[in-house]
C-alpha cells in the first residue's frame, strides 16, 4: 500500500513538472525602455564607449539607462542589442529560464540577470572588466 501511494505521488509530481515546462515562454521581442524613474547604478573606471573616465565611484541617473531591443526569439533563446544613452550599442544574447520569469543575458561588456514583474522586466547589469566596474538595475517596460 505504501509503495502504491509513493508511486502515485511520484507520478503526480512528474506530471506537474512536465506541465510547468509545457508553458510557452513569454515573448520578449520588442523594445524595452526604462519605466518611470525605476533605476539605480554605481560605476568607476576608465572611459569606454558609453561613459567618460570615472576615477572615483559615482552614481548613475535614469537618463543614463540603456534601451534593450530584442530582435528575435526562438523558444527560450533570444538575441538583440543594448543601446546606451549616447546611441552606441552592443549585441546581446539571452535565454529565459524554465520558470518563464527569470532571464540571463550576455553582452560585450557584461552580464544581465532579469526577471519579469507583471508587465515589466527588471534588468540588472554587471560589468567586471580590468579597468571598469559597474552595476545597474532598472525596471523596464515594453514600448508600444
Amino acid at each position: 500500500m505504501k509503495t502504491a501511494l509513493l508511486l502515485a505521488s511520484l507520478s503526480l509530481s512528474v506530471l506537474a513538472m512536465g506541465a510547468a515546462r509545457a508553458d510557452s515562454p513569454p515573448d520578449l521581442t520588442g523594445t524595452w525602455q526604462l519605466a518611470d524613474e525605476d533605476f539605480a547604478a554605481a560605476r568607476v573606471g576608465t572611459s569606454n564607449k558609453y561613459f567618460d573616465d570615472l576615477p572615483k565611484p559615482t552614481f548613475g541617473t535614469p537618463a543614463q539607462a540603456f534601451v534593450y531591443t530584442i530582435d528575435a526569439q526562438e523558444g527560450r533563446a533570444f538575441h538583440g542589442r543594448a543601446t546606451g544613452p549616447q546611441g552606441k550599442s552592443e549585441a546581446l544574447v539571452g535565454v529565459i529560464r524554465f520558470d518563464n520569469r527569470e532571464i540571463l543575458m550576455s553582452g560585450d561588456s557584461g552580464t544581465v540577470q532579469g526577471r519579469l514583474v507583471d508587465d515589466k522586466l527588471e534588468l540588472c547589469w554587471v560589468d567586471a572588466l580590468p579597468t571598469w566596474n559597474a552595476v545597474s538595475c532598472g525596471l523596464f517596460k515594453k514600448a508600444k
